[in-house]
């Protein structure tokens, strides 16, 4: 087969392998396009189809999107959180409100409380999800994601958060009086999560003297395909980030990321002359193994930019040229050699710090849950004692 296929193509290529008992060709589409095809198949249930085409695509693609959709076969139907079962909980967690009697965790997976918790996170009162997720923990003693939430809801428990005003659903502003400093906070998806809820994050944050700006788009872009409320595309986001500033009053601009959303915090840092950026589990190049894993991510999900449109994109160059380089701290998991590397290759460049975390990818909630946290954010806002010149280069104008 050498023509390329759209999903509508794929989805009928699969269907006639899987009738006839015959092969399939991998090439025939991208990876995005087969997960579009097979999510299709899936919901209007021909698993077996997806089934007896899913070896040939793990094996061809090596996506963590094949694998992943190959446990959920496995698991069927007990992997996947549909909307029924989901109220359901979301329902339970509703009468646990109203009638004060523990939460009833029988015959619902931890899957769909865990999906129903992220939904009840800034809706319920703190002290319900508290003994919501205290039940759940005890029902659900290895699921690591119960834990983790328990840990940070105690450690929150008497904080009070940010009232925050809403410019669109992807912009969210919150004030500290006559503050002379903005922070702004690029998350990883449109709920506004960066490590942690936006809700637990903004109790995390309130603390601080500072105004705080919380960012998301809409699909996943690296922000390089604007965000509503400020612009369509980065210069003009660029141009309406420092339009808020100067509307907040703010003369100093720090930034925060995690993840996926560490780049552009980085970038965006550089680009508005922002004093300091502090950023967890952060790429700041496209190398070949950050381009597997942003192509496997645009596979999972639906992007809206080409990965290889960073590879013009990178901050180790841009850092060396620039003549008032931020304080840049680059905070990474131990166990995850891809964040290391992506750390330490800035390392030399004046004013960049990069710590290591016991842990893996997502070294923000490592950081809260090791007292970490708070003594960064201190750094960031206030100058890190840390923050160096390497030797043989002279300190920016």
């Amino acid at each position: 087969m050498s023509a390329r296929l759209d999903a509508i193509g794929i989805a009928r290529h699969v269907l006639e392998a899987s009738a006839s008992g015959g092969s399939i060709d991998p090439g025939a589409a991208p990876a995005m396009t087969w997960a579009s095809a097979l999510e299709g198949l899936m919901q209007a249930g021909q698993q077996d189809a997806v089934r007896h085409v899913l070896p040939a695509l793990r094996q061809h693609f090596q996506s963590r999107y094949f694998r992943n959709l190959d446990i959920r076969l496995r698991q069927d139907p007990e992997h996947d959180v549909g909307p029924i079962i989901l109220e359901e909980a979301a329902a339970r967690m509703r009468e646990s409100e109203a009638t004060e009697q523990p939460l009833r965790v029988d015959g619902i997976r931890p899957a769909v409380w865990a999906a129903a918790m992220e939904r009840q996170l800034g809706k319920a009162r703190l002290s319900v999800l508290a003994d919501n997720v205290a039940v759940l923990r005890s029902a659900f003693p290895t699921v690591a994601y119960f834990s983790s939430l328990d840990a940070l809801l105690q450690r929150i428990a008497a904080v009070d958060r940010r009232e925050l005003e809403i410019r669109s659903d992807f912009v969210k502003v919150g004030r500290a009086g006559e503050a002379d400093t903005v922070l702004f906070v690029f998350t990883v998806t449109p709920a506004m999560r960066c490590g942690v809820p936006r809700q637990i994050l903004n109790r995390l944050l309130s603390r601080l003297p500072v105004h705080i700006v919380y960012l998301a788009e809409p699909k996943p872009a690296f922000f390089m395909r604007g965000v509503p409320g400020l612009g369509p595309d980065y210069p003009t986001v660029l141009q309406g980030l420092k339009d808020l500033a100067s509307e907040l009053g703010a003369s100093r601009i720090l930034t925060l990321g995690a993840s996926r959303s560490g780049y552009p915090a980085l970038r965006f840092a550089l680009d508005l002359g922002a004093e300091a950026s502090l950023v967890f589990g952060a790429m700041t190049h496209l190398s070949d193994r950050t381009r597997i894993l942003a192509q496997n991510y645009a596979a999972e999900h639906e992007m809206a930019v080409d990965p290889e449109e960073l590879a013009g994109i990178d901050l180790k160059p841009r850092l060396a040229e620039a003549a008032q380089a931020p304080r840049m701290t680059l905070v990474y998991g131990a166990a995850d050699s891809i964040n290391r590397d992506e750390a330490l290759r800035l390392e030399e460049m004046t004013n960049v710090t990069c710590e290591a975390l016991p842990g893996g990818h997502n070294a923000l909630l490592t950081a809260v849950l090791t007292d970490r946290f708070d003594p960064l954010l201190d750094d960031l806002v206030r100058g890190s004692s840390q923050a160096k010149t390497t030797a043989g280069q002279s300190p920016a104008p």
